[in-house]
């Protein structure tokens, strides 16, 4: 499953998805504003998400700056903007990317 959008976090779809041309796959609806999801395809990004499995950290500038992981508990959020065309978690301390969201 890849993932396409505007760039920034709001909503993202539950009924199907678009192919890497942002054409409509079978059995998506592609259509609505994004408030709440009902009827539209669509559902607001959760404000706070647990237990995610990052992506290409050996690669990400934390790791190879330190060669290591954050200590367990260190603060860390996800970036607002999108960073060389993915979603990713940063440590708040010094906004160095940890890992890219899976796809």
């Amino acid at each position: 499953m890849g993932s396409a959008g505007s760039g920034s976090f709001g909503t993202y779809r539950i009924n199907g998805s678009s192919d890497s041309e942002g054409n409509n796959r079978e059995g998506s609806t592609g259509v609505g504003s994004g408030n709440m999801g009902f009827g539209t395809g669509e559902v607001e990004c959760p404000k706070s998400i647990e237990n995610i499995r990052l992506e290409d950290i050996a690669t990400s500038e934390y790791y190879v700056q330190h060669q290591s992981l954050p200590s367990y508990g260190e603060a860390v959020s996800l970036r607002s903007k999108i960073h060389n065309g993915r979603l990713v978690v940063e440590n708040l301390s010094a906004k160095e990317v940890l890992g890219n969201l899976p796809t």
